[in-house]
């Protein structure tokens, strides 16, 4: 089974378990990472399919970065009344003073609070507002495609 995230900003994120053979993906813009949506995965996947959080292994794809993305204030305030002052750590301040998330960074917490160990997550680091090999909402004012991310399981758990 293969699955994909389309996404031209937000957070894809891959998840697999390589005990299990299981796999999973998010997709995780401000509103899903407010909601909690990587650990929320990682809960679904231990419920769901059995798998440890110690065991999974996760990858942070392309994502705007937060030298891109000054927000209004309604998104560190949806942040910080989830995750209180840890939300404190994703968040600076734009050239313009407004404010601007990370939101790999707080991708990568949220695993890391779910169980997964530090040890099994990879971030690309590649912002697509400045990379021209992947899409980017804001830096095409609106105007553009969307890229997928995908994992699928290949043959049989261990």
């Amino acid at each position: 089974v293969g699955l994909v995230a389309l996404v031209a900003d937000c957070v894809p994120i891959l998840l697999a378990d390589p005990v299990r053979g299981a796999v999973g993906v998010v997709h995780a813009g401000w509103r899903g990472l407010a909601a909690g949506a990587p650990a929320s995965a990682v809960a679904a996947m231990a419920g769901r399919l059995g798998c440890d959080p110690a065991n999974l292994r996760a990858a942070i794809g392309p994502c705007i970065g937060p030298a891109d993305y000054a927000v209004g204030d309604e998104v560190p305030a949806a942040l910080a009344a989830r995750f209180g002052a840890a939300a404190e750590r994703w968040v600076a301040r734009a050239a313009d003073g407004r404010p601007a998330v990370d939101l790999a960074a707080a991708a990568r917490d949220q695993l890391l609070a779910a169980g997964v160990p530090a040890s099994g997550i990879e971030a690309c680091g590649i912002s697509t507002a400045r990379d021209p090999r992947f899409f980017s909402h804001r830096a095409s004012g609106g105007r553009t495609g969307r890229f997928a991310a995908a994992i699928a399981r290949v043959g049989a758990a261990g």
